[in-house]
């Protein structure tokens, strides 16, 4: 069995999927994602078309970040991350062990109180699975663009993956150890219980009691010498379950995985729970222009021409040819040829700049392949309006600030996405620049805040960039700690 490249993927679910809005840009990047109000180089067709206004500015400073010199540019950004929604991390570590101990339960019994504990702990995994508000989505982006005076250009290419458990199947779990099979191998191997009940209730025990074979009337009202093997087992199982305290699971998840699994053929190979796995990839190419109003305002616009390729399939998490599987990903696709539209505002005065980028007022969407038979669904752009907020006190100092107006839709609809930025760009030594900020999506109340980092290396005329985004919250993922959020991004640019 080879689960790890399946269960890493595992997360989210759709009825529409949408995208949340990329982070274009290294400087940006390390700057908290934000740029609305205070981008200016060739990754001005994506944060706010209308600073390609102020085609010149004044002279002098250090850098150009604000039109100090030349506004021509070009440059290579390329971005990747990954982010996990809920405890998925854990879970997924959890899900690798649960599909090990089946199959040795299912080979071997239920040979000791651990293994009865073991059984148990399974009972606990396979439920907290079925929680499809529990995703990772894996995000990269390569972006180029060159500007020219109060025009711009751009390619980028932008791809996401996510996926989601489905088909829960709790019959097909654990082979030959079964109704009064299984109850005789807890009684057979595992000491005997109190008749006290501390962790099922009556009801839990009643549906337990029958799943394990009892009969005779239900567990609460069964007499001396009736179906005591039954009985038995339904005592060791609640005194395990009370050993375990927290790290068990609840009575009525117990109850739920033995009573489905009575009910079943027993046999691991038939097990139906699958991942479904949607991937998109988003090729653009906007064609942007500035003009300015007044000394003070300027206006943008954008037009992208889009190609959009919905791909996905279904996986069944505990057979063997998972590879294979994933291969079949590639083969399930659909593209869609569309357009998009943004439309861009600053206004300057003094050291403070403002900006206003509305994107995708279209909403373009992408069709599924019909291949999928249902496993994957369309895809939607959202539209979204940011507002931005640049301070320049002096020429080697910027401080910008982004919020996302509305909550989009993220490929899982239990999640919804609005993300807001802060960062500063010290560029007081020669050649030099160190950036750092903090984002968040704030449309979320447990997701945790992304520190971010980054530096530029160089003149004006070749600079290096880098840039790293963590989230303050760890998750353990076996003997790790990973970050639930993590980006990374580096690139080249020129100024001319």
């Amino acid at each position: 069995m080879r689960l790890a490249p399946t269960v890493i993927a595992i997360l989210g679910a759709s009825a529409l999927a949408a995208m949340e809005t990329p982070v274009t840009g290294t400087r940006q990047l390390g700057m908290g994602a934000a740029g609305t109000a205070t981008t200016e180089d060739h990754t001005v067709p994506w944060w706010n078309s209308a600073a390609l206004g102020w085609e010149t500015g004044a002279e002098g400073g250090a850098h150009p970040a604000w039109g100090q010199l030349s506004p021509d540019a070009i440059g290579l950004d390329v971005t990747a991350g990954f982010h996990a929604y809920g405890e998925i991390l854990q879970h997924a570590d959890q899900l690798l062990d649960a599909a090990a101990r089946v199959k040795e339960l299912g080979a071997a019994g239920v040979a000791d109180k651990a293994d009865l504990q073991s059984l148990l702990k399974v009972a606990k995994w396979i439920s907290e699975l079925d929680n499809p508000a529990d995703s990772v989505l894996a995000t990269g982006n390569v972006a180029a663009g060159v500007r020219m005076g109060r025009f711009a250009v751009g390619l980028r290419v932008a791809g996401e993956a996510a996926a989601y458990a489905a088909n829960i199947d709790l019959l097909n779990v654990i082979p030959d150890v079964n109704l009064d099979v299984l109850a005789n191998q807890i009684n057979a191997n595992v000491p005997a219980g109190d008749t006290n009940l501390d962790s099922l209730s009556a009801s839990q025990a009643d549906a337990i009691y029958t799943a394990l074979g009892g009969t005779g009337g239900s567990y609460g009202s069964l007499a001396p010498g009736v179906d005591a093997n039954a009985t038995a087992a339904v005592q060791a199982i609640d005194d395990a379950m009370k050993e375990l305290g927290v790290a068990g699971p609840l009575g009525a998840e117990v109850a739920r995985l033995l009573t489905a699994t009575a009910s079943g053929t027993g046999t691991l190979d038939q097990n139906t729970t699958s991942v479904v796995i949607q991937g998109f990839i988003l090729t653009e190419i906007p064609i942007s222009i500035g003009f300015p109003v007044s000394d003070y305002a300027s206006f943008g616009a954008s037009v992208k021409l889009m190609n959009g390729r919905v791909n996905g399939t279904r996986i069944l998490v505990f057979q063997d040819d998972v590879e294979e599987a994933m291969v079949d990903l590639k083969g399930e696709f659909k593209d869609t040829f569309n357009l998009g539209v943004d439309l861009g505002f600053q206004a300057k005065a003094g050291n403070w700049r403002i900006g206003v980028n509305a994107t995708n007022l279209n909403s373009p969407i992408f069709k599924a392949p019909a291949s999928a038979a249902g496993a994957v669904t369309d895809y939607r752009i959202d539209p979204q309006v940011t507002i931005g907020l640049g301070w320049r006190p002096v020429d080697w100092f910027t401080i910008a600030a982004d919020i996302e107006q509305f909550e989009v839709g993220t490929i899982n609809p239990l999640v919804m996405s609005r993300r807001a930025g802060a960062g500063f760009e010290f560029a007081a030594i020669p050649w030099i620049d160190l950036r750092g900020g903090v984002y968040g999506n704030i449309a979320d109340s447990e997701a945790p805040p992304v520190v971010t980092a980054g530096a530029g290396l160089g003149p004006e005329w070749f600079r290096i960039d880098a840039a790293v985004a963590c989230a303050s919250e760890l998750q353990d993922f076996g003997e790790w700690q990973l970050p639930t959020e993590l980006r990374a991004s580096i690139g080249v640019s020129s100024r001319f």
